[in-house]
């Protein structure tokens, strides 16, 4: 049982390790082992300098071989903020106007008809999340499957739908992987280059990034150095890993250390000392766009003290990063298993504290208090009663005559099942204090708590 109590020993353990690695790890793995977990790994920015890196656990999930802070991970979503980059890059050098419409660079695919309405649709949007464009995420392919290409997941080839504007561009924020990989296709188009190859041109060598890469599937040769990842009902991922095709949204693979030579990047560029892309894109990279995001990253302005990150989820895989936009502060945390957002959230909470870095918005996460706030009875929108346990892997899902349902953390308000429907926790829009819970897409109903005994604001 992982109370949160030994979460945060084990937190406090891995915070002391990355200082003095002889230290005692044992509260570590125990969680590793009691959550499944094969590997966790972070890397730390300190006064704008990669500052330490470690990782604890295993590269594979028959836990032969010790993983190291060598030991790359799928960072899921955080390929968004890193693909921007290379967008931003093609912004500054003329090449890309952030507000132009996109079907103008589209070559192969062109965004469809919204009825008889053809919308028009911006870099400055898909980067923003605001295009309106549809598809959440993506489930990858087992390695033995065949999958299609960035075009075919466009049209609804593969194992999502076609992506599509289904709403009026620019009117509201909403997540879309979708739209990111629009942006992908888009940069191929532009430039004749494979994206990959044109990610490490514009981004991951500037950077510094040498062992990060976006090719998908991975070379057969960097296999031996690739951990492999555990579903979060403790299930190995077939093959150690998905294959995804949309790279932009959710191919990359690095070590955390590579994700904080990003971060240091970033930072020398909006503070006018680095290369990666100039002061004035950066700024405009880190500037609200919309509630809580910039163009790719989350950002946010907690006192003077403003930040940017993301979060990210494969198949077997989770990111989590954070970054002070001045202050010369990152956090990197990667881990193999949909199962490690609470030890990779108290990490974090740790680590910010043992740093005594400004309030970060993860940091000052208190899992224990985040489970119970999701925790509770639910009705839907037609009446229908649900309830929301936690459980030592997460969350539960109580569904009327039916028996519990195990939720898998995406990030801290995305959760999936292990029948092909994803449950998120988002707010219900303005005046309306409360969350909601959506299930989608097999039920594609909302519900909304049934008592009003906690706050939800966080």
């Amino acid at each position: 049982m992982v109370t949160p109590e030994l979460l945060t020993s084990a937190a406090q353990a891995i915070a002391v390790g990355l200082r003095s690695p002889g230290s005692d790890d044992s509260a570590v793995r125990a969680v590793l082992a009691e959550l499944h977990i094969p590997a966790i790994s972070v890397a730390v920015v300190r006064d704008g300098e990669l500052a330490a890196a470690r990782a604890w656990g295993t590269r594979d999930v028959a836990a032969t071989e010790a993983a190291t802070e060598a030991t790359r991970f799928m960072a899921g979503s955080v390929s968004k903020p890193v693909a921007a980059t290379g967008a931003l890059r093609l912004v500054a050098d003329g090449v890309l106007d952030l507000d132009h419409d996109v079907n103008s660079y589209l070559k192969r695919w062109q965004l469809p008809l919204l009825g008889d309405w053809q919308p028009t649709v911006t870099l400055r949007h898909l980067l923003s999340h605001t295009a309106g464009t549809t598809v959440h995420g993506f489930p990858g392919y087992p390695r033995a499957e065949p999958a299609p290409d960035v075009i075919g997941v466009l049209g609804g080839a593969g194992n999502t739908p076609a992506v599509v504007v289904d709403s009026l561009p620019g009117m509201r924020w909403r997540y879309s992987g979708g739209g990111t990989t629009i942006v992908q296709a888009l940069l191929e188009d532009v430039t004749g280059t494979p994206f990959a190859q044109l990610l490490r041109e514009l981004v991951l060598d500037p950077a510094g990034m040498t062992t990060a890469d976006f090719s998908q599937p991975p070379d057969e040769d960097v296999h031996p150095l690739l951990a492999e990842g555990m579903a979060g009902d403790g299930t190995p991922v077939p093959g150690g890993w998905h294959v995804y095709p949309e790279m932009a949204a959710a191919g990359l693979w690095c070590t955390p250390s590579d994700l904080a030579r990003w971060i240091i990047a970033v930072q020398q560029s909006v503070n006018g000392t680095g290369s990666l892309v100039p002061a004035d894109v950066a700024a405009s990279m880190l500037a609200e766009q919309a509630p809580g995001w910039g163009l790719g990253p989350h950002v946010s302005r907690p006192g003077e003290h403003p930040r940017f990150g993301h979060g990210g989820a494969d198949e077997g895989f989770l990111t989590t990063l954070e970054a002070g936009q001045h202050d010369g502060t990152g956090i990197v945390v990667m881990a193999s298993s949909n199962a490690a957002n609470p030890l990779m959230a108290a990490v974090v909470t740790a680590i910010a504290t043992a740093e005594e870095w400004p309030p970060m918005p993860t940091a000052t996460t208190d899992v224990a208090a985040l489970l119970a706030t999701y925790a509770g009875a639910w009705r839907t929108a037609d009446g229908l009663d649900v309830r929301i346990e936690p459980n030592p892997q997460g969350l539960t899902l109580h569904l009327p005559g039916q028996r519990p349902l195990p939720l898998s953390p995406h990030s801290l308000s995305l959760w999936s099942t292990p029948v092909g429907a994803e449950v998120e926790f988002a707010p219900v829009g303005a005046g309306e204090p409360r969350s909601a819970l959506t299930i989608r897409p097999a039920s594609a109903f909302t519900a909304r708590r049934v008592d009003n005994s906690v706050d939800e604001s966080q």
